[in-house]
């Protein structure tokens, strides 16, 4: 199993203090070089090419705002980080799933994590809702 973080490592040490064969990875996944460099240390790893992806990071902004007072750079960085950095990790992981040996690929998945405010909407939030929407 591997575990990727960006910035923050302190979550990543207690995962490894209950599981000592856990990898880790760090990438800034809005970062296309970054990712694909991610994904070629993970090939080269004890534990082989990735088989299954789980695409479970965003973020949100702490303070409500609507979109007529959101600024572009807002909505940018939010769908940078949040939809654009997915299709990122998910073509990467593709890639390498084209050469992989037939028991990973038998055996492979994404499972994109999606919210409720992708389906209704999340007032104050729309650049976060329709990140979710879109994936």
């Amino acid at each position: 199993m591997t575990a990727h973080y960006n910035s923050q490592f302190a979550p990543i040490q207690d995962l490894l203090a209950s599981n000592k064969n856990l990898q880790h990875v760090q990438a800034n996944l809005s970062e296309e070089d970054a990712v694909v460099a991610m994904f070629e240390s993970l090939a080269a790893m004890p534990h082989g090419p990735v088989q299954v992806l789980v695409v479970n990071h965003a973020i949100s902004s702490s303070v409500d705002i609507p979109i007529a007072r959101m600024t572009l750079d807002q909505w940018n960085i939010t769908i940078t980080t949040n939809l654009t950095s997915s299709f990122l990790v998910c073509r990467e992981y593709l890639k390498h799933l084209q050469n992989a040996d037939t028991d990973v690929k038998e055996k492979a998945a994404i499972v994109l994590i999606g919210s409720t405010a992708g389906k209704y909407g999340e007032a104050g939030n729309g650049d976060y809702a329709a990140t979710k929407s879109g994936q």
